[in-house]
């Protein structure tokens, strides 16, 4: 998340990040695609389908990738978590976040 991609983040709103987030993400993982299930103030909800063979760290690496992206945004992280995992035989993996 540096040079262009990461001045881009910092002088955008979290909600326009999220929104954008689907269009940033096949960047970094090819063929997998993002969704958002829900955005409100300070929330959100995404899901990842067509990862391929998802595994633990992929995950955690999205996650923080996610984290840091918001960081950059200008927001304080108050909860993170992955609430449905590909790795667990979910349909896809879910990632909420709040920030205040």
């Amino acid at each position: 998340l540096k040079g262009v991609y990461g001045l881009f983040i910092k002088m955008c709103s979290p909600e326009y990040l999220v929104k954008k987030a689907s269009i940033l993400f096949p960047t970094y993982y090819k063929n997998a695609k993002m969704e958002i299930a829900e955005l409100g103030k300070g929330k959100c909800v995404l899901r990842i389908f067509e990862f391929g063979k998802m595994r633990k760290i992929n995950e955690q690496t999205i996650n923080g990738w996610m984290h840091k992206a918001m960081e950059i945004c200008g927001v304080k992280i108050t909860s993170m978590n992955i609430t449905q995992s590909n790795t667990e035989n979910d349909k896809y993996s879910e990632f909420s976040i709040c920030w205040e």
